[in-house]
């Protein structure tokens, strides 16, 4: 019962992925042992009992097991996971992939995966495991939320990657990402970002924070800001991109840097036009 009621402690998935397995596997076990005991005494009651909690902690084990192997989590703002699902003890499934949870909560509002169907509310946060996890589709942001790196997990060990296209375009009217490298590899890098060029992080509407990530784009620029759209940079490093490391098009267009690097472009650390405005930068030597 202690191992069993041990998830109480527990005080975030993760907790449930890393001690969970062991605790309800030993728990299971020890249920599967009471039955059999009480079964030689011929105590129906108690046999039944213990098998109930056997099959709780079993529904547990797996539960845990998923959370162990997903790649990402959706949280949303109430607190409570998404997708939810029937299943007694069961009632969250994590997502297999990071385009996935991204979408469903970024731009669907509503799960997608084949357990169950459920709304998404705006202001969750898609929490990444530490790996690579790449994209095959530009990630399309209309809906507040939160991209960020599990706890205790830096932007060296988690990475968005996507290759031979653009990575993310928000339009959402606040959108967070904190805690990891985005990286745009290969793919034609002919345009200019203000002609459809490739880049990383694109914003053209909304507030757009960024907050302690590596970017990269091997063909294009780091960070655009167009139209209406603003991105606060703090505390991040942009690195070896084709062309710009930020740009900036249209008189609303705003990019605020914060205490940022910008090294090793193929040309200028940050280009502005059409009344657009980039500051809190200066060119590289």
């Amino acid at each position: 019962i202690v191992l069993l009621e041990s998830r109480d402690k527990f005080t975030c998935w993760q907790d449930v992925a890393d001690k969970g397995v062991h605790a309800f596997t030993k728990a299971e076990e020890l249920f599967s042992q009471a039955a059999a005991a009480f079964a030689d005494i011929e105590d129906r009651k108690m046999v039944d009992n213990a098998k109930e909690k056997e099959t709780e902690a079993n529904e547990r084990k797996i539960h845990a097991e998923e959370l162990a192997e997903c790649a990402v989590v959706v949280i949303q703002s109430s607190g409570e996971w998404a997708p939810q699902r029937k299943d007694k003890f069961r009632r969250t499934m994590p997502y297999g992939t990071a385009q996935q949870a991204i979408s469903d909560a970024a731009s669907l509002g509503k799960t997608t995966t084949y357990h169950t169907e459920s709304q998404i509310l705006e202001g969750s946060v898609v929490a990444l495991k530490a790996r690579t996890h790449e994209v095959e589709d530009t990630l399309e942001i209309t809906r507040n939320v939160v991209i960020c790196a599990e706890t205790e997990v830096t932007a060296q060990n988690c990475t968005l990657l996507i290759q031979r296209r653009s990575l993310l375009i928000s339009s959402a009217k606040s959108l967070k990402i904190e805690n990891v490298s985005l990286v745009q590899k290969l793919g034609d890098g002919a345009e200019d970002y203000w002609s459809g060029g490739l880049f990383v992080v694109k914003v053209e509407a909304g507030q757009t924070e960024v907050l302690d990530c590596f970017i990269q784009s091997q063909r294009g620029t780091g960070v655009v800001a167009d139209d209406k759209g603003k991105v606060m940079l703090e505390h991040c490093n942009i690195f070896e991109c084709g062309q710009y490391g930020v740009g900036a098009d249209g008189p609303e267009a705003l990019v605020d840097v914060r205490d940022c690097t910008i090294e090793a472009c193929k040309f200028e650390a940050w280009d502005e036009r059409n009344g657009a405005r980039v500051v809190g930068v200066e060119d590289e030597d």
